[in-house]
């Protein structure tokens, strides 16, 4: 009863599956963005040593639409269908300070040519 309450309350999210592919020509946006490295980073830490013991025999209770490829025993099938590798945490905590002391840099070199423009 609680979980008919909730679902009526709580609109369902939108499995990745259903969403729209990016085009090959946006790829490298994905490379640029902070987000993309801090959503990673994020998955690996809470699901790389997540064991799910919801996941019985058939009907599957946490399936999108019925889907039974969507119930994952381990964190690490999980990020494997969601193409994130859990051990390059590094890595995504690498490229975050690399993006960020580039935007760092770049804001300096901004602010520092209005103040001259300023004083002059």
């Amino acid at each position: 009863m609680q979980y008919e309450s909730q679902t009526l309350t709580c609109p369902p999210l939108p499995c990745p599956s259903l969403l729209p592919s990016v085009p090959s020509y946006f790829k490298w946006l994905y490379h640029c963005s902070p987000f993309a490295y801090a959503m990673t980073a994020l998955q690996a830490v809470l699901f790389r040593d997540v064991v799910f013991n919801d996941c019985g025999p058939l009907p599957c209770p946490n399936v999108c639409y019925g889907d039974r490829s969507l119930c994952f025993s381990t964190g690490r099938e999980y990020l494997a269908s969601v193409n994130s590798n859990p051990d390059n945490l590094g890595r995504s905590f690498g490229m975050l300070a690399v993006i960020f002391s580039v935007l760092f840099v770049v804001g300096y070199g901004c602010m520092s040519v209005l103040v001259r423009k300023k004083t002059n």
